[in-house]
């Protein structure tokens, strides 16, 4: 009685895990992750931001804004759906404040309708009026090594290697998982076919 409860443990854990790994597969990815504007103080830009959905079910696309400028961020959508393998430019207009420079974000989640999401950010960099050349060169070194498009899987802002290593332990677990389930089955079995041997010896003894 044990070891069948054993085993249906262990198969609603397995069923657990499984449901986890399909809903942690969700992939991100946007296009102007990073932007560098120059502008007069006071001075109005409208931008985009491309987002896709590469996954094959349809995603949900919510924006938001933080950051030095987060007030004078307006969003043209913060809510949408993105059917799989569609795209869309999602535009903002950007209003520069005093002379200097600022950096607000914005941020975009893909959302499963069964739960579950990433967050992914476009890192805007506004300049208004003069700045420094030290403050000109380390912001060109950091646009130059910037990649302009980003992609995140798996619920994880880490480098790619980790986000493999993260997919390779869900997809390991629930492997893992089976193979005890099936050592427990072997066992339960052997306990079985023991039983039935001890039953039979009593029973040759009985008619004895």
């Amino acid at each position: 009685m044990q070891l069948k409860n054993i085993l249906i443990v262990t198969t609603l854990f397995l069923l657990l895990i499984s449901l986890a790994c399909s809903v942690s597969a969700l992939t991100a990815t946007i296009g102007n992750s990073r932007m560098v504007l120059r502008l007069s103080p006071g001075e109005t830009a409208e931008k985009s931001i491309l987002i896709r959905n590469i996954n094959n079910i349809s995603v949900e696309i919510n924006l938001s804004v933080t950051g030095d400028l987060a007030d004078s961020v307006v969003l043209n959508d913060k809510y949408f759906v993105l059917s799989p393998g569609q795209e869309k430019q999602a535009y903002f207009t950007i209003k520069s404040a005093n002379p200097g420079m600022t950096e607000t974000r914005i941020n975009v989640m893909f959302n499963q309708p069964e739960g579950g999401g990433v967050v992914l950010t476009s890192v805007i960099t506004v300049i208004s009026g003069n700045i420094t050349d030290e403050t000109e060169a380390n912001l060109s070194v950091n646009t130059n090594s910037a990649d302009n498009n980003s992609t995140l899987m798996n619920k994880t802002s880490k480098s790619t290697q980790e986000d493999s290593s993260s997919l390779w332990v869900l997809i390991a677990t629930p492997l893992i998982l089976v193979i005890i389930l099936f050592f427990l089955f072997v066992y339960s079995r052997k306990i079985g076919i023991k039983k039935e041997a001890i039953k039979s010896k009593k029973s040759a003894s009985e008619n004895e």
